[in-house]
């Protein structure tokens, strides 16, 4: 069987060899310049941790970011803009008074003096009343803002009962747990 190839597509079939034939050495030398020697020969996994820990460390102003999961005080409200911000915590405290099915406020236990934190979540706890020991597990977010909320809950809030706590800091909660006991 002859083949008869036009004279056009054997112009372009030596052009496009050529051109490839062209760019192989320059590939191989970038492919050189990859190499994996350096700093981190004969590092061990301790050490890359380390790094890590470090590079952490100084994006935060040298202080490692871990999530909170303690008791609801002064020290983790004086630290929701700076540190706890956007970040995973869990907190233990008393409820303080219950707004609405989605929202309550939670105070700390009886040796502490802390201002009032607005908790929000999507469903109803069973149970919720003042004085109840809850454990609450959200995403500390620093700034109160009604309209954003109830955008991304769905929901329409009460704007009057809401109202004192625009601008302040909550906890949009994913759990909370009310068969905790803070006296134990």
């Amino acid at each position: 069987m002859n083949v008869i190839t036009h004279p056009t597509k054997k112009k372009t079939t030596w052009m496009t060899r050529a051109a490839v034939l062209g760019a192989t050495p320059v590939l191989a030398l970038g492919l050189a310049g990859c190499s994996t020697a350096g700093d981190e020969e004969g590092a061990s996994v301790e050490d890359v941790q380390e790094m890590g820990e470090e590079a952490e460390e100084d994006l935060n102003d040298g202080e490692a970011v871990t999530p909170y999961e303690g008791a609801y005080d002064q020290t983790f409200y004086d630290d929701v803009e700076d540190v706890h911000a956007g970040q995973f915590v869990t907190v233990t405290a008393l409820v303080n008074q219950v707004v609405t099915p989605e929202a309550f406020t939670i105070a700390g236990g009886d040796n502490t003096t802390v201002d009032e934190l607005l908790v929000l979540h999507e469903g109803t706890v069973e149970g919720l009343e003042p004085e109840l020991d809850v454990s609450v597990s959200g995403t500390a977010e620093v700034a109160f803002v009604l309209v954003d909320v109830e955008e991304s809950m769905g929901i329409d809030l009460d704007d009057d009962a809401f109202a004192e706590w625009e601008g302040l800091p909550y906890i949009d909660a994913t759990t909370v747990d009310s068969t905790v006991n803070l006296e134990e």
